[in-house]
């Protein structure tokens, strides 16, 4: 049941407040400022076609985030990807493209029950 696609959600975040949270297909989404981008981000050190999220490679996370050679990178979790290197996305990971003040935080469907059960604080 359920709507087609949207295993993955991503939830934007700037300066600490949720702005946004956008599903992305389950074959994947390019991300940055291009307007063909699935998923925008337009901040100046956010390149065209910036990363792309794609399904991982079987027996690994359900998705992954490979930075497109981004002129600034792609920080996940804090930590800045080499140029055109990939991440595991896991339910939680967060990542930012370049200096960008958006914060992405991946929320993937299998936990939504913990996510409802857990209070809103």
């Amino acid at each position: 049941g359920g709507p087609p696609g949207g295993q993955m959600r991503l939830r934007i975040q700037v300066s600490g407040e949720v702005v946004d949270t956008v599903s992305v297909a389950d074959d994947g989404a390019i991300l940055g400022r291009s307007l063909d981008a699935q998923v925008r981000d337009d901040h100046p050190s956010a390149s065209r076609k910036h990363c792309r999220i794609a399904p991982g490679p079987p027996g690994t996370a359900a998705f992954a985030l490979h930075d497109l050679e981004s002129t600034h990178g792609t920080l996940v979790d804090g930590v800045k990807l080499d140029e055109g290197a990939s991440a595991p996305l896991l339910h939680g990971t967060t990542f930012r493209l370049g200096t960008s003040t958006r914060l992405f935080t991946v929320l993937l469907r299998e936990d939504e029950d913990e996510l409802a059960a857990a209070p809103d604080r």
